[in-house]
């Protein structure tokens, strides 16, 4: 809820729900995934998220607003994870696809840390990562500035020769497109395509049609593109006319 851009943005709603129960519904239909919590802090203005995941029947553990890698440690734990999925609760479209192919990524080359941010060909907002209980540890015991604290993969992913890194990528760059929640810009957006289309929102939607979506509606992709610098001619190898 103490968001520095925009306070409160988990909250927000989308439709007849909340952005945070936007992201819960489609990670429950992930196949891949063995079991869920919202890892919230212990400030009292997060309350209203332990509220909701107590209605939506949703285990939430609190831990450090400021370290969130503490609070990841301390969550693992609960729930004693060997493999823990990160997707941040402003990602209301967030994929369940690709969650399982993180996942599938990681298991096959047994790698330390695997996602599909570690070269960008995704939308924003379908960031998954996916990392061992180990060097989440390694990371919590060890790590010491306030960007590795507060982002919580970054001491993992920085260290390519110490921890094993693969990288999830889409045959072409989807990356111009935004489908986050950071600012009003991302707001608006969202709710211009819950307007166009509210079965983009639907759990078995595909992530693909959503971009289709965004490029057939009118206007729709510059709402929020002002922190893109590159908006592409072709749509999954093949080009449009």
């Amino acid at each position: 809820m103490g968001s520095g851009r925009l306070p409160g943005k988990v909250l927000m709603s989308i439709g007849e729900i909340t952005v945070l129960e936007h992201c819960i519904k489609r990670v429950k239909t992930a196949s891949r995934l063995d079991d869920l919590a919202v890892a919230t802090s212990e400030s009292p203005a997060d309350g209203q998220i332990v509220e909701l995941c107590e209605r939506l029947k949703v285990s939430c553990v609190r831990g450090s607003e400021k370290n969130v890698l503490s609070r990841y440690a301390k969550a693992s734990a609960v729930l004693q994870a060997e493999i823990i999925v990160r997707i941040t609760a402003d990602c209301p479209l967030v994929s369940p696809e690709v969650i399982d192919d993180v996942i599938k990524l990681r298991a096959g080359t047994d790698a330390d840390y695997t996602s599909n941010t570690l070269k960008r060909t995704f939308p924003v907002g379908l960031d998954v990562e996916c990392f061992t209980s180990k060097s989440l540890t390694v990371a919590a015991l060890e790590a010491e500035s306030y960007v590795e604290k507060e982002h919580v993969t970054p001491y993992i992913y920085n260290q390519p020769t110490r921890f094993k890194l693969k990288s999830h990528e889409f045959t072409s760059d989807q990356s111009w497109l935004r489908l986050t929640l950071d600012t009003d810009d991302d707001y608006t957006f969202l709710k211009a395509l819950f307007a166009a289309s509210p079965l983009a929102f639907e759990t078995l939607t595909s992530w693909k049609n959503i971009v289709e979506t965004v490029r057939e509606v009118p206007g729709l992709r510059y709402k929020n593109n002002s922190r893109i610098h590159n908006i592409p001619t072709e749509d999954f190898g093949v080009r449009i006319l």
